[in-house]
């Protein structure tokens, strides 16, 4: 027969590793993430930066009037739920000029992840330490290499249909998609814009991690951003 003290013991040992599992998981679901950095880092020269024409004017995303987002649906508590996360924190640049719209380029569009926010905080922590993990991969890129539909000619109140293709980088993988939507010549200072793609986040090593009453969530998500650039 094991001696009481031993059996005392074992128990003892097991609860403590409980304890420090739980405790754990509760670091890496509740602690405080990293906060957004004050600035937004510089573009990235790479192969993919447009080459621009000497008479485009650079028009500038305006952060304040401009918005990215995801959107997925899941289930919470047995109810069918759509999750939105959104954020103001990013940069870019077009360059277009009105006399030959057929020659507009788009830089390198810079989004700050530890600023993405959904309705829900213990969500949002999960997205940040978990799923995003932003304390260590903070920006998410997207730099155009093509784009098609641009027209011959425009005018101020004009919308054009695009389709924007480039590479898109989420922590560490980097991988082409096209986003489809639309840019207003608002003005001959300002353009409004509009482009939505659908993902599949597995495809960049994201993986959404067991949670009470969380069921069923979608294995794609829907990618936008809402512009307003104005020329500098």
């Amino acid at each position: 027969m094991k001696k009481p003290e031993k059996t005392l013991l074992k128990f003892a040992v097991i609860g403590t590793l409980i304890v420090f599992a739980m405790a754990a998981v509760s670091y890496l679901f509740f602690r405080e993430p990293e906060a957004p950095s004050t600035d937004l880092p510089e573009v990235q020269e790479s192969a993919t930066q447009p080459v621009v024409a000497d008479d485009a004017t650079a028009f500038v995303i305006d952060a304040e009037q401009s918005e990215v987002r995801f959107t997925l649906g899941e289930l919470l508590g047995g109810e069918p739920t759509t999750v939105i996360g959104d954020s103001d924190n990013l940069s870019g640049t077009v360059y277009f000029s009105i006399d030959a719209p057929q020659d507009a380029e788009i830089g390198e569009i810079v989004i700050n992840a530890r600023d993405l926010e959904t309705t829900n905080s213990f969500r949002n922590r999960a997205i940040h330490n978990q799923i995003l993990q932003t304390d260590n991969y903070e920006y998410i890129r997207f730099a155009p290499t093509a784009i098609s539909g641009l027209p011959d000619s425009v005018a101020v109140g004009d919308t054009v249909e695009l389709a924007i293709t480039g590479d898109l980088t989420i922590k560490e993988t980097t991988r082409e998609v096209t986003f489809s939507g639309q840019v207003t010549v608002v003005s001959e200072t300002q353009l409004d814009g509009h482009a939505e793609t659908m993902v599949a986040y597995a495809d960049y090593g994201i993986f959404i991690p067991n949670a009470p009453r969380v069921a069923d969530v979608d294995e794609e998500v829907l990618l936008e951003i809402d512009f307003v650039a104005l020329a500098e």
